[in-house]
């Protein structure tokens, strides 16, 4: 029961460092947007400053392919965990509907192929 209890705090907690993908879309979509521009920021050093090739994730040129970032984010990673967090108690649900939700949303914008300049001039 002690392992059961640290599991499910653990997995609270991830659920609160993730909570953004559950949020409104326009929270959404600008907490992605800042975190992306972070990312990018950080491929950019690495690249520049090291000489290595950044991350797929970090990767400026790949900026226009956010959409598919989040959507594989949400589905590798977010869906599970909200989904594990409703079975548990269905308070949860909101968080889980919230994620369904963005994930609609950075999907539709994926099949639109909506460049990272269209995402960001949405502000």
């Amino acid at each position: 029961e002690i392992n059961n209890r640290n599991l499910l705090r653990s997995m609270m907690i991830t659920g609160c460092d993730l909570s953004a993908i559950t949020k409104p879309w326009e929270v959404q979509r600008l907490v992605a947007e800042k975190i992306a521009s972070e990312f990018f920021n950080q491929g950019d050093l690495e690249r520049d400053i090291f000489g290595q090739a950044p991350a797929y994730m970090m990767d400026r040129s790949k900026r226009d392919e956010l959409p598919k970032m989040q959507v594989n984010f949400i589905d590798g990673i977010c869906m599970a965990l909200y989904e594990s967090l409703d079975k548990v108690n269905p308070l949860f649900r909101p968080l889980l509907e919230g994620c369904l939700s963005n994930r609609r949303n950075w999907s539709n914008l994926y099949e639109r192929r909506t460049s990272y300049a269209e995402i960001s001039s949405a502000n």
